[in-house]
Order: C-alpha cells, then sequence, then structure tokens
C-alpha cells in the first residue's frame, strides 16, 4: 500500500521535468510549372517552406535526376559541397537572402543540355523533412533566317 503514493510521486515529478520540444512541420514547395533555361546561360531554381519557417539551422539540397546526383547543399549555415556532382562544380550558387523565412534558391551558371532533367529541393530538420520535384527543359539558342527558318 506505501508502494502506490511513492509511484504517483515519481510519475507527477517526471511530467514536470519534460521539456516541450516544437515540431515544425512543413511543406516545401517549388515551381509550379517546368522551368526553361537556355544554354549557355543562368536559371533561378526557386523553393520555399509553408508555413514560413526559419530554415538557417536546416539541411538544404538540390538533387538531379534518378541516380540524386547532389547539385548543391547548404548545412551548418554554409554551403557544403563535399559531395556535390563533379559537373556542378563551380556553376552553383545558394541564394539565401529570404532563408529567415523559408525561402531560398539555387542559381545554375553556364546551362548545358545535359542539364534538362527533374530535380528536387530538399529540406530537413532535426524533426521534418520534405522535398518538391520540378522539371527543367534547356533550350538553344535559335537564330531565324530570312525565310523563317529557325536554325538551332
Amino acid at each position: 500500500m506505501f508502494i502506490m503514493p511513492s509511484i504517483l510521486v515519481l510519475f507527477l515529478s517526471l511530467r514536470k521535468v519534460k521539456r516541450r520540444v516544437h515540431h515544425w512541420k512543413f511543406t516545401v514547395i517549388g515551381p509550379q510549372q517546368p522551368i526553361i533555361a537556355l544554354v549557355g546561360g543562368e536559371t533561378i531554381f526557386p523553393c520555399y517552406l509553408s508555413p514560413q519557417i526559419n530554415a538557417q539551422d536546416m539541411d538544404v539540397m538540390w538533387f538531379y535526376g534518378e541516380s540524386s546526383q547532389v547539385v548543391h547543399r547548404y548545412k551548418y549555415r554554409q554551403d557544403y559541397l563535399n559531395h556535390q556532382h563533379q559537373d556542378y562544380k563551380g556553376r552553383t550558387e545558394f541564394l539565401r537572402h529570404d532563408i529567415s523565412t523559408g525561402s531560398v534558391a539555387l542559381k545554375i551558371c553556364h546551362i548545358r543540355p545535359s542539364d534538362e532533367g527533374k530535380y528536387r529541393c530538399y529540406f530537413e530538420s532535426s524533426s521534418a523533412y520534405g522535398e518538391a520535384e520540378y522539371q527543367v527543359f534547356v533550350a538553344g539558342e535559335f537564330v531565324p533566317d530570312i525565310l523563317g527558318h529557325v536554325w538551332v
């Protein structure tokens, strides 16, 4: 009989020690339409969180294709390019001006025909993760001749 009150006191004490942890749930939103990029030019891949959450301490990555090549990674509040695929080295820039509201973008320069395909923008916090997928089409520069033919 004396054991029951002791267990109850211990249980109530443990409940008071328990900390509140906020688990943010979010949705990653990318471009709703395919992105058209010109060979030799640059393009920007926007990506943001809904609801707006500060993403400064999150892991943010862009992947390309089915093999999930790392296009760019932001981690520990800085660019983290140790595993960046060689095709993207020196061609990417992480745009983080609005990262405190969960809005970021990736700029890719010197667009190549091989950049065409599916990309994924991925966010991961300590308690949640999500991604958005979108399509990029690469168009060559074209010059119409005087007869109206288009040469690529």
